[in-house]
């Protein structure tokens, strides 16, 4: 086929059309060859002095790929020179087989086709939206999101999460395959709220597949429901269960108190606290506040660069629980052309963004867009705000090289190294130990100082472990730990299979190696759990015997097989002028302000001095006076207790306890000048770390906070001395 001939197919089979003057568009049309219509695409782009440079390009190329295919020694005059690309050498390879000039073009229309690359996760499409009532100005709205629902085909699943329902009672219907959740209640009217969530057929099966649980229906704030929450359970392409727990929630209006704001934003935290750790966390809603964005010198954390700028002071609160709760906007971090949602009574005029899809800041990487339309062609005053997020179990983590990695030149600033942290248990251990204790001696006996005080002997305490002792590994499950000599066997396997894989994937021996190595790890993880939970059932049965031991086993299976620590609460306090702590130490301010007024409410401690006189005297016990030994000083040692929460200096009971030699011999010098000196106190024994603990409700308020202090461990073993017997 000459090269004539080859323009001639592309221009009978392409249509070239432009969007807004902005970006070329290809718009698809079937042949009427044989070919199967998915198939039969080509690449229709002409050359066009007015289309945009890269249309021009792509022309180019395929104009050339096809000369060159035709076996021509033509050239089109603005076609410029290209390699060959896999995409090409297959269709020359049938070209040069092929005998008519049909079947060639047939050929062409088959194999030149830029195909949008093929996706390898499922998407789950999320939309929130203030429908303002679903009978009000439109009769059939529940209609129009049910045909939206069943019409979406570019998500696996879609889910809307709606507001202002105004539905007077709980139900549960179905409209074409669609499943409806509202939370209702007689008093429902405008500005009263409602909320619902809409499963589309795909979402059903998900819920189906969670069990079907009920929603979590929290009782009306200001006579109007709020808050509604459930749990679905999503598959990927690999057929893996994700969880993901869905809230809808439509915070009061600037028509209602501060005070029903805050208990809305209360119920809303006590859903959040109901959503399981493994659980991928989304919440849809009307918040009735503006929350602004955040430059860039400030850090991306609850909200990101794009969107209104305007910011209320409700809007201020609302941030303010995004921050404590690691939760961000996602609509904040798409530049779109309009991220408004509502503007006053519809007309466009100060519009305001006040709509949001939240998920937990570590899953912000699973969203892949977010933008504000309304495809359902629902009325309201609201736009919806629909977010597409990557349905994967795992998404792979991307790595960030220090520098520039196109130069490979390095940053001039690196962030200092952290200091790895000192596993004190492993001085229990007989020769680790011994090795510590002589590594304390010998750090004395260098030492120029003539009296070592107690700072500069935990100081020498703590390097000596660093030396001797294990750093902290990785926190495993108690699964883990409970099988980890037989698992980093299995995983070490696992991984040299791997790489031994990845050097040659085309050697089918080692990808069948590689796939035992990853079988045989998931049934020893198995067998792990199993037996964790056997060894926890037995210690449950002992509660009689050792009942210290089975509290622990229930809590341990309490939290499950992937039990955790809860993540760390972001604390920003309320300061006395109404706005936000920003920095860690605004919030040390204020709860250092806090906790000096409470412990010096001086009127509210006064008390009748004449009621000492009926409290019983205790006689004086003279043996305090006296001087603790050296023995005395090591059974107290022996009696404390591991694994308690350390002092100011981080040294914990594991380190006191299994102390010898010379440095015991100085603790005991420093606890008897203690008592023989009466102006000697070692200033770390005046020191203590307060530590605070989150209770429930509005954690702005320090009294939210439950404040707990943390002392040395020497001078709580000084201040509980037990007396010798008499």
């Amino acid at each position: 086929m000459s090269s004539n001939e080859w323009q001639r197919v592309i221009k009978r089979h392409s249509r070239f059309a432009r969007n807004k003057g902005k970006t070329a568009k290809i718009r698809r049309k079937k042949t009427e060859t044989n070919v199967h219509p998915k198939r039969a695409t080509v690449v229709r782009r002409r050359l066009h002095k007015s289309t945009n440079r890269r249309a021009r390009r792509t022309g180019r190329r395929t104009l050339q790929k096809g000369c060159q295919l035709s076996g021509g020694e033509h050239r089109h005059p603005q076609a410029r020179r290209t390699t060959s690309s896999n995409r090409f050498q297959a269709l020359q390879e049938d070209d040069e087989e092929s005998e008519d000039d049909n079947e060639n073009e047939v050929e062409i229309v088959q194999r030149l086709s830029f195909r949008k690359e093929k996706q390898h996760w499922n998407e789950l499409s999320v939309v929130t939206h203030n429908v303002q009532g679903y009978t009000n100005n439109q009769a059939c709205k529940k209609d129009h999101i049910a045909s939206f629902l069943n019409k979406d085909k570019k998500s696996k699943a879609t889910i809307y999460l709606v507001q202002e329902t105004w539905e007077k009672d709980n139900n549960t219907t179905e409209v074409e395959g669609c499943l409806f959740l509202s939370n209702g209640n007689p008093e429902n009217t405008r500005k009263h709220g409602g909320v619902g969530i809409i499963l589309s057929p795909e979402a059903v099966k998900a819920w189906e597949r969670a069990g079907q649980p009920e929603p979590i229906r929290p009782p009306p704030v200001a006579s109007a429901t709020r808050s509604i929450a459930i749990e679905i359970k999503m598959e990927d392409k690999k057929k893996k269960e994700m969880k993901i727990f869905l809230i809808s929630t439509y915070l009061p209006c600037s028509s209602f108190s501060d005070e029903d704001f805050e208990e809305t934003l209360n119920q809303l935290q006590f859903l959040i606290d109901k959503c399981p750790t493994d659980a991928i966390l989304i919440i849809g809603g009307d918040f009735n506040a503006s929350i602004g964005v955040t430059r860039k010198e400030e850090g991306y954390k609850s909200t990101g660069p794009y969107g209104n700028p305007h910011r209320n002071q409700r809007g201020e609160t609302v941030k303010n629980f995004l921050d404590m709760n690691a939760l961000t906007s996602v609509a904040t971090f798409f530049e779109k052309a309009n991220h408004d949602t509502w503007s006053f009574a519809g007309t466009g005029e100060d519009p305001k963004q006040i709509d949001h899809i939240l998920v937990r800041q570590a899953d912000r990487k699973r969203m892949r867009n977010c933008t504000t339309d309304d495809r359902a062609g629902v009325l309201s005053d609201h736009y919806a705000v629909r977010a597409n997020m990557r349905l994967a179990k795992f998404i792979p983590r991307k790595t960030q090289k220090a520098g520039n990695s196109r130069t490979g030149e390095m940053a001039e600033e690196t962030a200092p190294a952290k200091k790895a942290q000192i596993d004190w248990t492993s001085a229990r251990d007989n020769e680790k130990r011994r090795r510590w204790n002589d590594e304390i001696t010998r750090q004395i006996e260098q030492s120029t100082a003539r009296e070592i005080e107690y700072g500069e002997l935990t100081a020498i305490m703590e390097d000596a472990a660093r030396k001797t002792l294990d750093a902290k590994s990785r926190k495993r499950p108690p699964w883990f730990i409970n099988a980890q000599e037989n698992l980093l066997q299995l995983i070490n396997a696992r991984n040299k299979s791997l790489r031994e894989h990845h050097r040659d994937r085309d050697n089918a021996e080692k990808k069948v190696v590689a796939k035992k190595a990853r079988t045989a790890l998931r049934k020893g993880k198995d067998q792990a759990k199993e037996n964790w939970l056997s060894k926890k059932v037995e210690e449950l049965e002992k509660m009689d015997e050792n009942p210290k031991s089975s509290w622990k086993a229930i809590y341990e299976l309490a939290a499950g097989i992937n039990g955790h620590h809860k993540p760390a609460t972001v604390m920003k306090m309320k300061m006395t002028d109404g706005t936000f702590a920003q920095t860690p130490d605004q919030n040390c301010r204020v709860h250092a302000e806090h906790y000096r007024t409470l412990y010096n409410q001086v009127e509210k401690t006064s008390y009748d001095p004449s009621i000492l006189n009926e409290i019983t005297e205790i006689p004086e016990n003279q043996q305090l006076a006296d001087v603790p030994d050296t023995a005395e000083i090591g059974e107290a040692l022996k009696r404390m207790q591991y694994e308690k929460s350390p002092g100011p200096n981080g040294i914990p009971t594991e380190a006191f306890k299994n102390l010898q030699g010379e440095g015991l011999a100085k603790l005991v010098g420093i606890i008897q000048k203690v008592w023989t000196d009466e102006y000697y106190i070692p200033g770390e024994w005046s020191q203590i770390k307060l530590t605070v603990l989150p209770k429930k409700g509005n954690l702005s308020d320090p009294n939210k906070w439950r404040g707990i202090a943390l002392g040395d461990i020497a001078v709580g073993k000084y201040s509980r001395r037990e007396t010798r017997a008499t």
